[in-house]
């Protein structure tokens, strides 16, 4: 749900949130484009590689965020949490200005509500109660070159199909015995 940029912290556990400081004051963070409706950053990890964060706005809430980092632990990761703080340092906040209630050890206190996921969830509702589209059925009717096509495009948009790709890897390399093909 929309939460003010001020308030990522409530979104983002201690530890993260202490990284994000130290990302930020290493200038681990480059803003590459910045408006009303939106902003990019990329972020440095610690092994010298960049993760690409994308914030949306929408009326001066944060409405949507998105890192390609593997983070799935509760919260905002460092660099989406980095990539806001120096959003807010644009504006004049400075990092020895969080309280120490903003630092939030407990996973309970950490509000995981995940934009993607609840779009994601509405997204398929939807999918799920339009009586006239058959996702099963668009997808089965789909050749292997398309759906591979498809797979190919998102691949680098989606971490969830970078893990479907490592689980057929997993399965390819595990498989003893010729059996039925994967995507056939």
């Amino acid at each position: 749900m929309p939460f003010k940029l001020r308030n990522f912290t409530d979104r983002t556990r201690a530890l993260v949130l202490q990284r994000a400081i130290d990302l930020v004051n290493n200038q681990s963070v480059l803003i590459l484009d910045h408006d009303q409706d939106h902003a990019q950053c990329h972020v440095q990890n610690n092994r010298g590689g960049i993760y690409h964060v994308e914030i949306r706005f929408k009326d001066e809430d944060v409405v949507f965020t998105h890192c390609d980092c593997p983070y799935r632990g509760v919260g905002i990761c460092k660099h989406t949490a980095a990539g806001l703080l120096q959003l807010l340092m644009k504006e004049g906040f400075e990092t020895t200005s969080f309280r120490t209630d903003e630092f939030h050890f407990n996973d309970a206190d950490v509000n995981e509500e995940n934009e993607e996921d609840v779009v994601l969830k509405e997204l398929i509702k939807e999918i799920n109660d339009d009586k006239y589209f058959d996702l099963f059925q668009f997808l089965s009717s789909q050749d292997r070159e398309q759906l591979l096509g498809f797979i190919g495009h998102y691949l680098e948009e989606s971490e969830d199909i970078r893990l479907v790709v490592m689980a057929y890897l997993w399965y390819k390399s595990e498989r003893v015995a010729t059996t039925k093909d994967f995507l056939s």
